[in-house]
């Protein structure tokens, strides 16, 4: 079996739950709660978290956005990651009653751009530390095509054209 072929049998079976569940819960033979005892929010978990990648807010990045039609790698500062979605879940105790629990989720890190005037995130570009201004690498097609996850996607099926 490829590895396609699994991905395809995993997003079946995915699908063949959530229809299940979604049956269920219309005939309601799997009611939702009528109501919520608590509301816990997470005010412990920071919007912002330290560096994935070992970096400090300051450091020089090349980047270049996926949405730029210039395909053109700039200078950017990287700030940290920063949450950039929340989280609620239904948690049911053992007395019956529900906790709608809500938090910061998502981050992902984000990175000044001085020449755009604003802040990109790691999910909508391409980037990587460099040694300071005068060592900016160019991000090209090619350096992208190259990284394994890209390779991997496209062993898959998938096609890269220089954006995520």
């Amino acid at each position: 079996m490829t590895e396609k072929n699994i991905l395809d049998n995993l997003v079946t079976d995915l699908a063949k739950a959530e229809e299940k569940m979604r049956q269920e819960i219309q005939a309601g033979s799997k009611p939702l709660p009528t109501s919520v005892k608590h509301l816990y929010v997470d005010r412990e978990t920071s919007p912002y978290r330290p560096s994935y990648y070992g970096g400090k807010c300051g450091d020089w990045v090349s980047i270049r956005v996926c949405d730029d039609e210039t395909k053109k790698s700039r200078l950017g500062v990287y700030i940290g990651e920063i949450a950039v979605g929340v989280h609620a879940g239904l948690v049911k105790h053992d007395d019956g009653s529900h906790i709608l629990e809500c938090g910061l989720s998502m981050h992902s890190p984000s990175i000044f751009v001085p020449s755009l005037n604003r802040v990109v995130f790691g999910h909508e570009s391409w980037w990587g530390k460099v040694e300071g201004p005068d060592k900016l690498r160019e991000i090209t097609d090619e350096v992208i095509d190259g990284v394994w996850y890209v390779q991997a996607l496209k062993a898959l099926g998938g096609q890269s054209n220089g954006a995520a």
